[in-house]
């Protein structure tokens, strides 16, 4: 099993999606989606290849889909580095893991 790390960007876009979700959906549906999130981050802990590879957003990058959000994140070593999650509308060019 490997150890899942989650960058300082990726966790300020999960937590805005949090805050969104409150605002918009409630605290129960809000509390429902975000396990979505931990039942990706439990299978990278077990399974870090499983993420479809996205060479557009940088090297070695990886993709799982939590619709309609992106989780992008880096395996090197023993360690998933979670990078970004962003909403399949939003493109970036590439995505630099410059925060540890």
């Amino acid at each position: 099993m490997v150890r899942v790390r989650i960058n300082r960007l990726a966790s300020e876009d999960i937590e805005s999606i949090q805050m969104h979700g409150l605002t918009e959906f409630g605290a129960s549906a809000t509390r429902a989606y975000m396990q979505g999130f931990d039942r990706i981050i439990e299978r990278l802990e077990s399974y870090p290849l499983s993420g479809v590879a996205v060479p557009d957003y940088g090297h070695a990058v990886r993709s799982c889909l939590h619709a309609p959000y992106r989780v992008l994140y880096r395996f090197e070593g023993e360690v998933v580095s979670i990078l970004r999650v962003l909403h399949t509308a939003q493109r970036v060019r590439q995505i630099e893991d410059t925060v540890k």
